[in-house]
């Protein structure tokens, strides 16, 4: 399940996926307390195992109405390919949604172009080098926006397609089965 959580509980796998900063609290940002950003974690044994963060931030490409920034976007290494990446990017467009909606853009790597491809981002411009993540494409889309009930009734649709949870030798937890 998704959560919303502080800022500072994704530091630690922001660091370790995206390698930026010599400890993990060198991903902060100076505005990821602003009221209108929001940072969301998939939880698997206490442990957050897929974070993404969204904030108000004018994009590259100039324009006028709201901009909105996804950042930090990470999932461990061991469980990509189960739809949790998926998840998180959906609750940060749900995010920007009941807040007006508005332009949502980000610069991806290109193993994640196809994820951000499946919930309308269009590449735009030439790829562009970061010393760090390496090759990476500037992506955006137009978010229109939504009531918080549209939000909630969607993703209630979307929790009954989820995919099954990873077993207990991939988390390394057991879960208690509920009768």
């Amino acid at each position: 399940m998704i959560e919303v959580v502080d800022a500072s509980e994704t530091f630690s796998l922001r660091h370790s996926v995206l390698g930026r900063g010599r400890v993990p609290a060198d991903v902060a940002a100076r505005d990821d307390s602003h009221p209108d950003a929001g940072h969301f974690a998939v939880r698997m044994g206490g442990v957050v195992v897929a974070t993404g963060t969204v904030r108000r931030r004018q994009a590259p490409s100039g324009g006028s109405g709201p901009h909105w920034q996804i950042r930090g976007m990470a999932v461990a290494p061991a469980l990509r390919g189960r739809g949790l990446g998926s998840a998180v990017l959906l609750s940060l467009l749900d995010h920007v949604a009941v807040r007006g909606g508005g332009l949502v853009w980000c610069h991806v790597r290109i193993a994640a172009k196809s994820l951000y491809e499946r919930h309308g981002f269009v590449p735009q411009g030439r790829p562009l080098e970061d010393a760090v993540a390496g090759v990476q494409l500037f992506m955006s889309r137009t978010m229109a926006p939504r009531s918080t009930h549209e939000v909630v009734h969607q993703q209630s649709a979307v929790m009954s397609d989820s995919p099954s949870p990873p077993s207990e030798r991939e988390t390394g937890s057991r879960r208690r089965r509920m009768p």
